[in-house]
């Protein structure tokens, strides 16, 4: 269930999106909430970025703060349906709501979290000489303010060559470098984890029951990067016919660059899966998490796992996208 708690000029009021009496009545006035999505910039890594849309809400819950403020505190939290409490209610978002529209059914508020590193950048001209993945990452994490988790990193030291020829925005920065070096990473309460994507983030069996008929797809890809040095280089030949996709690499020794290429390269050709399910397990899914399923959908059964890449979260069907790649065999 979807639980909301809405500061409205110095009042807390707690919201859902059908009513449920627990400790604390959470009342229905919520007309809408758009989906929010968790989704990795790169199809081989980088930032797996929140996306948070809007809410809509009932006019009469701002009856006795006519008109609505202009701005609102706000707490998201999701909490499985059988619960009695909230107390076990996972936080979802947590930031400001921006009154965005008005009309004569509901009020509309769009969402806006913390903004992390605000006007945090990568100078120009900032050079890395043989310098390890994780030490960049350490040296940004204090800039941002956030506490860095590296548990699942590549344990070799990547060794990060490459000049900064303009300024940009930090985050920005550290998408493309993790993405290059086939890492993703992502932001969570005040932690900035950085995983390998051959790496498991957790891992867990879903059975047939526990998602609907899932939609798998490829798209073979030749991988082309440019280094400084050892010029361009490809990957995936074995796909002639494949569309080709430049990359931009940090590594340049031409066994690291080799290494990037290829597991670039083995990413983007794995068979990609979308699967939908209900609110079973939608809290414990994190990114870089392992799902194992059987998928019977097909004229016959397909064993297959992927790891979690996006993540959407629908409320008003009560149900969880998750898109990843990974490997299928017969079932």
């Amino acid at each position: 269930m979807l639980l909301v708690e809405l500061n409205i000029n110095g009042t807390t009021n707690y919201l859902s999106m059908d009513g449920q009496a627990l400790i604390r009545y959470w009342d229905s006035k919520i007309v809408s909430f758009d989906s929010p999505q968790f989704s990795m910039e790169k199809k081989y890594g980088g930032f797996v970025k929140p996306v948070f849309g809007n809410i809509s809400l009932f006019q009469d819950l701002f009856g006795n703060d006519w008109t609505p403020p202009t701005a609102c505190q706000i707490a998201i939290r999701y909490n499985d349906n059988d619960a009695v409490t909230e107390e076990s209610a996972t936080t979802l978002f947590t930031g400001t709501a921006h009154l965005k529209k008005m009309d004569r059914t509901a009020i509309q508020y769009g969402l806006y979290t913390e903004v992390i590193g605000a006007g945090s950048t990568m100078p120009a001209n900032t050079t890395y000489f043989d310098t390890p993945l994780k030490t960049v990452f350490s040296d940004a994490a204090v800039t941002l303010g956030l506490n860095l988790d590296t548990t699942l990193a590549r344990s070799s030291n990547t060794e990060v060559d490459f000049m900064v020829t303009n300024e940009q925005e930090l985050l920005s920065f550290l998408s493309d470098l993790s993405a290059s070096i086939s890492h993703l990473y992502y932001i969570y309460q005040g932690t900035l984890y950085l995983v390998d994507m051959f790496q498991d983030n957790g891992t867990t069996t879903i059975t047939e029951f526990d998602y609907h008929p899932s939609i798998m797809e490829m798209e073979p890809s030749i991988i082309a990067a440019q280094t400084k040095q050892t010029g361009l280089l490809h990957s995936g030949l074995t796909y002639p016919y494949a569309k080709k996709t430049v990359v931009s690499l940090f590594v340049d020794e031409p066994p690291s660059v080799s290494l990037a290429v290829n597991h670039i390269w083995d990413t983007w050709n794995k068979p990609c899966y979308n699967l939908k399910m209900p609110f079973v397990y939608p809290l414990a899914v994190t990114p870089g998490m392992r799902i194992q399923f059987t998928d019977t959908s097909q004229i016959k059964d397909v064993s297959a796992y992927i790891r979690v890449r996006n993540i959407s979260y629908n409320f008003d069907n009560e149900e969880i996208a998750i898109v990843g790649e990974g490997e299928i065999t017969s079932g």
